[in-house]
């Protein structure tokens, strides 16, 4: 089930979105009206835990409406299963800009895996270097669990409007 939590904070209409984009989910329903423009809107992606096909379809649908309108789109803290559609479905983000990603680290020392939110302009400053992260369970360094060259594919992209 997807829902989410919204407010209004000046010029920027904030919605976080919660749950599994996936044949039951609704973007419109959870997402509500928008207010009028001028807006900017930010999409908090963290909590979406699961994305398929045919949430693909509705998630491009809805977005292209919004591209569409021309009201400036930004995606942040872009769980894995974001990311990895970023990487795979081309405009999935219909002229949206990330400014966050969700980046998985483990800990060789105590399995422990967790994520870590990364920003964008951080990870094109180090040239997609992603240094160790200390493990919140016990304390040891921890490293990004993926390869930042098919993680990060979607910025490195000529075009990031993937």
């Amino acid at each position: 089930m997807l829902t989410a939590k919204k407010d209004r904070k000046n010029q920027s209409y904030l919605v976080q979105l919660i749950g599994a984009v996936d044949d039951d989910a609704n973007l419109e329903e959870a997402i509500g009206p928008l207010p009028k423009p001028p807006f900017e809107l930010h999409m908090h992606c963290g909590q979406v835990n699961r994305i398929n096909s045919v949430g693909v379809k509705g998630w491009i649908k809805y977005f292209q409406q919004i591209q569409v309108s021309q009201i400036p789109l930004f995606f942040w803290e872009c769980s894995p299963p974001i990311v990895q559609q970023m990487n795979l479905v081309f405009n999935f983000l219909c002229g949206g800009k990330v400014l966050t990603v969700q980046a998985s680290f483990s800990c060789d020392a105590c399995d422990h895996i967790f994520l870590q939110t990364l920003k964008v302009t951080d990870l094109y400053q180090s040239g997609f270097h992603v240094p160790e992260r200390k493990c919140p369970k016990c304390t040891q360094d921890a490293s990004f669990d993926d390869l930042p060259k098919m993680y990060f594919k979607f910025l490195m992209a000529p075009s990031s409007a993937r």
